[in-house]
């Protein structure tokens, strides 16, 4: 299994528990979980991220615009993401 697919996998676990989350608190978690974790630079989180939600894995819940003046997206896991992790594929 490459670190696309584990990043992927890990990434996805963080929306277990059906929480809003952004790609700062996920990459933040997944080195919490996995401080080793090869692969897991924020750039990496935030592009798993987009690419989940175009999988329909997740949707986009919310956006801000944080202290920079940049607009942060913030994800929540879709119906389908929860039956995906629930079966265990994730």
């Amino acid at each position: 299994m490459d670190d696309i697919t584990v990043l992927k996998g890990k990434v996805m676990d963080c929306f277990r528990f059906c929480e809003a989350l952004n790609a700062r608190a996920v990459h933040e978690l997944v080195l919490e979980r996995c401080p080793a974790e090869g692969g897991c630079s924020l750039p990496a989180v935030r592009e798993q991220l987009r690419e989940l939600k175009d999988e329909g894995l997740l949707s986009l819940e919310s956006t801000y615009v944080d202290d920079n003046g940049s607009k942060v997206p913030v994800y929540r896991i879709s119906e389908a993401g929860l039956d995906l992790l629930h079966r265990g594929q994730a």
